[in-house]
Formats: structure tokens, sequence, C-alpha cells
């Protein structure tokens, strides 16, 4: 329970008036609010005559004192002279007698500070002109409650500034004033940028050695990691970025439309019409054109990048739903939902050269880093099939949790990861032994899904939740839990195709 008491304390005597110091004697040395004299107490005077008062230690009490100056002082500007000749008085008593956690605002004629409770009866003596309001005992306050406070209250509870806790998305940061405040892993880049300081930075801010870029179904919007927030149109669907994450295209389900993004600039290059019901969408490895999926018209769109036009349709059956391109970017493999296959696209000559059998509902697709391999995550079996591509058949189907599903292929193969919008579960396979090796519960509705660049952490995106969690591929434990906005559906990583 709070203690509220009011005493009041005046911290430099006038002349003939009690010492405000623990000894019955006046100390002559301590001018007046009257007087600017030359015989004001220094640190050594203060120390030397009261060091056993101040080496005394007991319980803290966080404190807000109030210089409200003389009475007889009617001029307003005479009295505001006083009133800081004051403030600096009180600041320098604090400072000898030890105590801690001082933050002075002139404006608002507020000191606030942590002293022992022994200098308490002192502060009583002078009731005239300077207000102590005794908030709370520090040392009976719970340290859970203390973390659900702001900074600047659990600076008033005598944390320092390692102390102080945020929220597990929010960095503790010093503003320029010098004040600290939990701000949004979102907003650091900016904040830094205007003199702000990071403290100590959390263990998650290490996301942003990759970029990670991902769309909001429920808010419209493609997003980054670091400071993107980028308008865009209804049903955001898939997204894709080139090498260096400078380029970012992503599809609007709701407008049969293609967003394109200058993520170094972030802003929207320009929007392209496409045909109907687009899905998935690829960059090719050279940057200069991408593929759209268009699962109304059974088509695959190719975008020039640099003059923004379609150069063709190329069609390719029944509901095609996402695009890979192998790693020399010679051919494009797309799922074909309608027709239980996988098309198989000559770049070269922008034509559809075959196709494969898979079965039941093929939905998203990754290929082994020496592209000898196709992993499709198929719907209706809630499986995956491995397909050798030299002789195209199917040599294993791996169970999995219930899709649809998002995949991907570690950058050095060993693993494959499978998200499963229709539970709660994230599926690792050993890509050598071809096996389920681990499921990790994430929460409900898990689709985008994508390994870090190096492969030491896994990136998957919450569609129930609106988290996007970090997961160690080492130890499989959820390092952050990072929120995003409404419906993260499918991230995007420069540098993993």
């Amino acid at each position: 329970m709070k203690l509220i008491i009011f005493v009041f304390i005046f911290l430099i005597i006038s002349m003939g008036i009690t010492p405000i110091i623990p000894s019955s004697d006046a100390d002559s040395t301590i001018p007046s609010s009257k007087s600017n004299s030359d015989n004001a107490f220094t640190a050594a005077t203060f120390a030397q005559k009261y060091k056993d008062v101040l080496s005394i230690t007991g319980n803290r009490v966080s404190v807000v004192i109030k210089v409200v100056g003389e009475s007889e002082s009617t001029d307003p500007a005479k009295r505001a002279k006083e009133i800081r000749y004051l403030q600096s008085y009180v600041l320098k008593f604090l400072s000898f007698s030890n105590a801690v956690n001082v933050v002075s605002d002139q404006q608002k004629n507020e000191i606030t500070a942590q002293m022992h409770t022994v200098w308490i009866p002192i502060l009583e003596k002078r009731s005239d002109v300077i207000s102590v309001t005794i908030l709370e005992d520090v040392q009976k306050t719970i340290q859970k409650d203390l973390d659900n406070l702001p900074p600047k209250k659990q600076q008033l509870h005598g944390r320092s500034i390692d102390e102080i806790q945020c929220k597990s998305d929010n960095v503790l940061m010093i503003k320029s004033s010098g004040e600290p405040a939990c701000m949004k892993l979102s907003s650091v880049e900016k904040l830094t940028k205007k003199d702000w300081i990071v403290v100590h930075p959390p263990q998650s801010m290490k996301i942003f050695s990759d970029k990670l870029f991902f769309t909001l179904q429920g808010d419209e919007q493609v997003r980054s990691l670091s400071n993107t927030n980028l308008d865009a149109g209804p049903m955001m669907t898939y997204i894709s970025s080139n090498n260096d994450g400078s380029l970012i295209l992503a599809t609007s389900s709701g407008s049969d439309a293609v967003y394109a993004f200058d993520s170094s600039q972030g802003k929207l290059i320009t929007t392209i019409p496409v045909d109907e019901t687009p899905k998935g969408v690829k960059i090719h490895p050279d940057g200069n054109i991408a593929f759209v999926a268009n699962e109304g018209s059974g088509t695959i769109s190719v975008i020039d990048t640099e003059s923004w036009m379609i150069t063709k349709e190329i069609g390719v059956g029944k509901i095609p739903h996402n695009i890979r391109f192998d790693s020399q970017g010679n051919t494009a493999y797309v799922t074909l939902q309608g027709e239980d296959k996988i098309a198989i696209i000559d770049v070269s000559n922008l034509e559809m050269t075959g196709s494969i059998l898979v079965e039941n509902l093929p939905h998203n697709l990754d290929l082994s880093p020496d592209d000898r391999y196709l992993y499709t995550a198929n719907i209706g079996t809630s499986d995956v099939a491995v397909i050798d591509l030299e002789n195209k058949e199917i040599i294993k189907r791996i169970k999995v949790s219930m899709g649809h599903h998002g995949i991907d292929v570690t950058n050095d193969g060993k693993r494959i990861y499978v998200s499963g919008i229709g539970s709660d579960k994230v599926n690792v396979i050993d890509a050598e032994s071809l096996e389920l090796i681990k499921q990790i519960e994430v929460g409900e509705g898990p689709h985008g899904i994508r390994a870090s660049v190096d492969g030491s952490k896994v990136y998957v995106g919450v569609t129930k939740t609106n988290e996007i969690l970090v997961i160690d591929a080492n130890t499989f434990d959820i390092e952050d839990k990072i929120h995003t906005g409404n419906i993260p559906f499918w991230l995007a990583i420069p540098g993993n195709p």
C-alpha cells in the first residue's frame, strides 16, 4: 500500500532558523535563499561535518520535492529566481546525502529522487517553503509489478538504467533529453538517427542482420522487421525480393495486381495489373524479370523489372499457385493445384515444356541447393513429396501437420522446414535421411516460413496470433516473438530464394 506523507523541507537555511541537517547546531556556512554569500557550503565541509550521518543506510524511499519559495516574495520574477536558487541547493543536498536516481524537471518544479529514510525527520523541519511527497518504500515494491511500470517510474522506484525492464517486443532507449523510454523494435533505427541511445540491445535485435519482408493481409501492407511500412492493396498474399533486398514484389489477390517497392527508399515504384487472382510471385535470380502465378486465369505473367511491362502470359493449367526458379534461372517450376501437377517452364523461351504428376493439391514448393530434388507441400495429403528431377519421379512422401503449407529448404541443403496453417506446428525434416525429426509448437495458423541465410534461425509467420517467431535452428527453442500487425502471411529473405 502506498504510504503518502506530506512533509516539508527548506534545505538552505535563512539566518536565525533551525538548520536542516542532523545537528542541533546551526551551520552558518549554508546560505539562505536571500543570500549569495561566498560562504556557501561545499562538498568537503558537508562531508567532513556529517560523515557519520551520511554513512547510515536503511530503506530507501521515493520522493518528489517541490520548492515553493518564501512567502514574502511577492514579485514573480524575484520569486522565480529564488525558487531556482533553492532548487540548485536541493540538488546539491541530495547529492551530498547519497540520494540516487535524481531527476530535476524545472518546468514542473519537481525533483524526484531515492533517498534513505534516515533523512526523513530532517525533511520535516521546514514546512513553509519546500514540500516533499514520500511515495513508497522501494524495498516493499514487488519486482514483477515494477516490470509493468513505465521506465521513468521504474527509475523512481530505485532501478538504475541497466535494471529497467521493457516488454519483450520493445527496446530500452535513452532520449536525447536523458529520459528512458521503451520503444518498439521497428522504431529503433529511426530514433537512433535522432540521437537516441539503445541500452544493451535485446537478443531479438540480432534479426536485423537478416533483411526480412512480409505481407500483412489484414492491414493491406508490406512490412519489414526494421523500419519499412508500405501501404499496398487488398488481400496481400505472396512476396519476393531480389538478391540484395532492394526490390520487393508482392501480390494483391484482391485487386489483381503486383506492387513493386524500392525498399531502400521505402516507397512504391509502381503497381502492375496482372491476370485473375495472382498468388505466388518470384523474382528471377538475375533480377531482370519476375513470374506471377495467376490462379483464376491459369497463367504465369512475365514482368520486365525495368519497364514494368508484362512481356508475356504463359498458359500453364488450372490454378497455378507458386513458383520456384532453379539456381541458374534456366527453369521454373510451378505448382498446379487444379491438376495435381508441377508445370516445368523453359525460362529462355518462356514456354511450358512438361509437367510432373504429384497428386493431392500441391501448394508450395522448394528446391535443394544443387537443383537435384524438388520438394512440394501437398494440401490433400498433408505431406511433402520428394521428387528426383533426374527422372522426375517421387522417391518419398513425408507426413507433416495439416496444411495448407509453407516450405523452405536451408541454403546448405540440410534441413527442410514446413509450416501448416491448419495446425499449430512447424515441421523439421532432415534432408539427408528424409525423416521428420521435430515438430515445434508455435501457435495457431503458421504459414510463411523462411530460414536465415546462414541457416541458424527460422522465421515463421503465425496468422492467428499476428506474430513472427524466431526459432533457434540448433535447439529448436523460440528465441523471440515479434508482434507484426494483422495476418502475417508470407515472408521473404534476400539471399534465400
